[in-house]
């Protein structure tokens, strides 16, 4: 008898619209999976400039600054490459912005899980 180890991937979806001031997560890695952002989008939906912040969370609790608290002008997106920073189970990402129902967050996100049989 072996054992073998069957890895397997899947696309996840981040979609999320922020309704407060306070940092909120928009994305968690799974429970024995990694993940690899693909893209991150921020676009502020109001008439004047919102700052927003971006967060990394270990698994921890420990928040760490990925993007520093910069002001998105109305109307405006901001995009961010992860490619370079996997997350482990446990990580996430949080995005915090100054204005209530101004800023909405989409992504892509890869995740891969290691079965062993």
């Amino acid at each position: 008898m072996s054992n073998s180890v069957v890895y397997y991937g899947r696309a996840a979806y981040v979609r999320k619209k922020l309704t407060t001031t306070a940092a909120i997560d928009v994305y968690t890695c799974p429970t024995e999976h990694v993940a690899r952002v693909v893209w991150l989008r921020c676009t502020n939906t109001s008439a004047g400039a919102i700052n927003i912040t971006v967060f990394l969370v270990d698994s921890g609790a420990v928040t760490y600054t990925f993007y520093a608290t910069q002001a998105l002008a109305a109307a405006a997106s901001i995009e961010f490459d992860w490619n370079i920073h996997p997350l482990a189970a446990g990580e996430k990402l949080q995005v915090q912005a100054s204005g209530a129902d101004t800023i909405q967050v989409l992504g892509t996100v890869m995740e891969t899980s290691v079965s062993r049989t």
